[in-house]
């Protein structure tokens, strides 16, 4: 037979219980629209900016789908005087799905 505890906890004032389920789905949604610059993208792939640079942002084959002006989620420096803002979920969706095309030759 099951046995049961019953127990009173107290919540404080400034806090709510709520589902796991519901709880992901506010977190998510606070994430919504979040950007990075280069330099977090460089320390999530585990390369410098530069190497960054030259091998992801722009390789032809990754910039025709990442660059904002195709479709893709990188907003392009312009002229060296502006710096690349990307969204950060669909950055972090890049690179989990396209890592062993960013490593592989």
């Amino acid at each position: 037979m099951t046995q049961y505890l019953e127990a009173k906890i107290p919540v404080p004032d400034d806090c709510v219980i709520i589902s796991k389920i519901e709880y992901e789905e506010l977190r998510k949604a606070s994430e919504k629209g979040d950007t990075m610059g280069l330099p977090e993208f460089s320390t999530r792939i585990g390369r410098s900016s530069r190497w960054v640079t030259d091998n992801v942002l722009n390789n032809p084959k990754f910039k025709k789908i990442l660059d904002v002006q195709s479709g893709g989620f990188i907003h392009y420096r312009e002229n060296g005087r502006d710096s690349y803002v990307m969204l950060r979920s669909e950055a972090l969706e890049f690179i989990e799905n396209n890592f062993k095309k960013i490593y592989g030759r």
